[in-house]
């Protein structure tokens, strides 16, 4: 056995305790007297440096401190710590295994599955992979794990150690001072959430209430409404029959007339004339607007088509026929332009049964429409242009008598029919306006609506805002209230915060409770919503963000470490759209680390004087 191989200092002790048992021997061997007694003494003393010179568990290389009574030689046999064989006390570090285990080498490289362990004064012990023993490296600071060439430099090491250690555990103290403030503002927080839904559902009960009273009144104020257009729709149709039924009457009377007419001017074309005649009585019943813009377009083509017919055949009558047929042609117009312009001061006077009176004479509550000066300049402009139709003198039509009659059959007729066809036109377009999409009637006939029911609908849509708005905040409030806020609350505070870093030309944002976004430039990303904790709290994620192009939905991880203030590091993409970081946060911080970080320092000698005036 290779002394186990002591240190140096042992081995020099053990030769001197030997000389010094040598030289007893000697002395008790001079006498005979003595002889027995130094066999005796041979005996005890062999044992005891045997024990004490190297095969005890206190001076085996490689051994553990708190193992060492599992290598005591009290029968001179080792058994291994799997319990499957018994070895020789002397076969412990002779740099073969004979243990599965490896545990009857802790000192040497024979074993692949042992362990050396590195005292390390001064410094932290460790636990080196016997494989490292003895292979040229000095792993261990005091240099045990090599038999020589490593220096011992333990204790600059720990001094380095020694500052870490005080300066982690400032953080971590300065983090528990943070984390019991931030559970006493979380309880704060709940007990005012708690307060303000109590009152929000009160004000939403109260709001529910008006809502439910104006729909009541908006259902009464349809129903009125609809009532009235009713009963304007009754009336209209009343008129309508009436009109009818004038018209039917007026049928006849227009026929003896336009028979009349073609007697007296005793030419084959009077009959068209007689539509002529048609024309000027188109506006004496109340007809339709539809009705009356079809009649001034006949009434035109008409004349036109009996002044050609004159001229093509070259028949010339007596002048004062012509003279008597162009007269009565002109003043049939003269009266269709009259009863046109009356039949459209009716219409604007009743128009959709909604009287029109000055507003002077209308008292503050009325629900009769009254007119803008807008409304009623256009009611005048269009009275003045018929009226101004009207009042044409005939005698501006005379020019075309005037012509020679040897003139080409069209140039005879041709001013005549403009002037006919261009005031009809300005009186259709006085009676129907220049828009062939409807009647002026049919087109601006407005729609009863009171000024009560239109406060009402407003009232009401403002109420079912406000209820909207305190019921989305009523939710908001009951969802933090379930939410996992950590262990003792300490991430209450965190609820509708928010925290951001740059890393490169990427930044990120992270909201505990809510949403995570990668931005750049002026857009972001979507990294996902809110999904909870891990078991242990030690992670925080995000999942379900935007889908990568041909990937999975983006989603963030994020480690929990123990910080002074809130903070995100570290941010990466390891897999395709799955992004992973670190968040410092006083909420994770807790007395068990703070523990162990102070007995590391008094392993290393306690706090230092710094450290102490800091305190």
């Amino acid at each position: 056995m290779p002394e186990s191989r002591l240190p140096r200092c042992i081995i020099v002790a053990q030769i001197a305790v030997t000389d010094l048992f040598l030289y007893l021997v000697y002395v008790l061997s001079l006498s005979t007297s003595g002889v027995r007694m130094v066999r005796g003494f041979l005996v005890l003393a062999l044992a005891a440096f045997v024990q004490w010179s190297g095969v005890s568990g206190s001076n085996i290389r490689g051994l553990a401190p708190d193992l060492r009574q599992k290598y005591s030689n009290s029968k001179g046999e080792f058994a291994c710590f799997d319990g499957v064989g018994v070895v020789p006390f002397d076969a412990v570090n002779d740099d073969y295994c004979d243990c599965q285990d490896g545990s009857d080498e802790p000192g040497t490289s024979a074993c692949g599955n042992g362990e050396f362990y590195c005292e390390n004064i001064g410094h932290q012990p460790r636990i080196l992979a016997s494989q490292f023993v003895d292979d040229g490296i000095c792993d261990c600071c005091d240099g045990s794990d090599e038999i020589e060439g490593c220096g011992n430099t333990c204790a600059e090491l720990g001094a380095e150690l020694k500052a870490d250690i005080e300066k982690r555990l400032k953080v971590v103290e300065t983090g528990l001072k943070t984390k019991e403030a931030r559970i006493a503002e979380g309880l704060t927080l709940r007990k005012s959430w708690e307060e303000e839904i109590v009152r929000i559902t009160g004000e939403v009960e109260k709001q529910k209430e008006v809502v439910e009273k104006l729909r009541v009144e908006k259902i009464e104020a349809d129903r009125i409404e609809r009532e009235e257009a009713e009963r304007q729709q009754a009336l209209e149709d009343s008129l309508k029959t009436n009109e009818t039924s004038g018209d039917d009457a007026e049928t006849g009377e227009t026929e003896k007339r336009d028979t009349e007419n073609a007697e007296n001017t005793g030419n084959p074309g009077a009959g068209d004339e007689g539509e002529s005649g048609t024309l000027g009585n188109t506006g004496e019943g109340v007809q339709d607007s539809d009705e009356a813009e079809e009649g001034w377009s006949e009434a035109v083509k008409a004349s036109a088509q009996h002044m050609e017919q004159k001229e093509v055949s070259g028949e010339q009558e007596p002048d004062s026929a012509s003279h008597s047929a162009q007269a009565n042609a002109e003043s049939d117009m003269e009266k269709s332009v009259e009863n046109s312009v009356d039949v459209e001061s009716k219409e604007e006077e009743s128009f959709g049964g909604a009287q029109v009176v000055p507003e002077s004479q209308l008292g503050g509550d009325s629900d009769v429409e009254v007119l803008d000066e807008d409304e009623q300049d256009d009611i005048d402009a269009v009275t003045y242009d018929a009226e101004d139709a009207y009042e044409m003198d005939p005698k501006d039509y005379d020019e075309a008598d005037n012509e020679d009659p040897s003139s080409p059959p069209d140039s005879t007729s041709h001013g005549f029919m403009e002037r006919v066809s261009s005031l009809a036109n300005r009186v259709k377009d006085s009676m129907f306006g220049k828009s062939s999409g409807g009647t002026k009637a049919s087109q601006s006939r407005p729609k009863v609506k009171t000024q009560e029911q239109s406060a009402i609908s407003q009232q009401l849509n403002k109420a079912e805002s406000e209820l909207r708005s305190l019921e989305s905040k009523l939710k908001d409030l009951n969802d933090k209230m379930t939410r996992d806020h950590g262990p003792s609350g300490e991430y209450t505070s965190l609820d509708g915060r928010c925290v951001d870093v740059q890393v490169g030309k990427y930044g990120y944002e992270m909201c505990p409770f809510g949403e995570a976004k990668q931005t750049e430039g002026g857009g972001s990303t979507g990294l996902g919503s809110w999904h909870g904790f891990d078991e242990a709290y030690k992670w925080m994620s995000f999942s379900r963000g935007r889908k990568c192009w041909s990937g999975p939905a983006r989603s963030l991880n994020l480690q929990l470490q123990c910080g002074e203030a809130d903070e995100i590091m570290n941010v990466e993409e390891p897999n395709m759209c799955e992004y992973v970081g670190i968040f410092k946060t006083p909420a994770f911080c807790n007395q068990e680390e703070a523990e162990f970080l102070r007995v590391q320092l008094e392993q290393l000698g306690g706090l230092s004087q710094e450290r102490k005036d800091e305190l």
